[in-house]
């Protein structure tokens, strides 16, 4: 995407569900009257209703949302040139899944919404080739200074997450409420 300068790109994961309407939504994202980097088609339950509504757009009920965390799940989403060259940059120096760092809004800087509700989900049926008890093996194999010292840098590390995410949510907060203009 990068090296071919793409402006816009949709990237969804082998193993998923598409609605009907996603190409009429995705049409209505990109005329949408507000700025974005990232859009994320999340179809867990726990993001349908948080967060506030930035922009309904014109295919109801679908509207684009901004959520107060760092929700995983990467089974689709679409995103511009400038968010690929952000998140390039940061993957050359983090151990985070891109999933995962769809949520780190206060570290790339992103314009990230969901779309809700979402026009992509998961076919749970499917077994994934990720790896799935690995990747979720949240284990710490320790020992020793890095056994002892490991809570208390766990606890920073949430504590930061926690902190930094609610930051960019509510700094975000006069943005989404100033009147909308379309997208760059």
């Amino acid at each position: 995407m990068v090296d071919r300068n793409i402006a816009h790109a949709i990237i969804l994961e082998d193993d998923v569900f598409i609605d009907p309407a996603f190409p009429e939504v995705i049409r209505a994202i990109l005329g949408a009257p507000v700025a974005w980097d990232v859009i994320r088609f999340l179809a867990q339950d726990k993001v349908q209703n948080i967060g506030r509504v930035v922009s309904p757009l014109p295919c109801k009920p679908y509207v684009l949302a901004r959520i107060p965390a760092t929700s995983g799940g990467a089974y689709g989403y679409m995103l511009t040139q400038n968010a690929a060259r952000r998140l390039l940059r940061h993957m050359q120096k983090n151990m985070l899944p891109v999933d995962i760092l769809h949520g780190y809004v206060w570290k790339t800087g992103l314009e990230t919404f969901v779309l809700r509700p979402s026009p992509v989900s998961a076919d749970m049926v499917v077994e994934s080739t990720i790896g799935y008890v690995q990747r979720f093996d949240k284990t710490p194999h320790l020992s020793g200074w890095q056994k002892a010292v490991y809570p208390l840098t766990r606890a920073w590390l949430k504590f930061s997450e926690l902190i930094g995410k609610r930051a960019a949510y509510w700094m975000a907060w006069p943005r989404d409420m100033r009147p909308k203009r379309r997208h760059r």
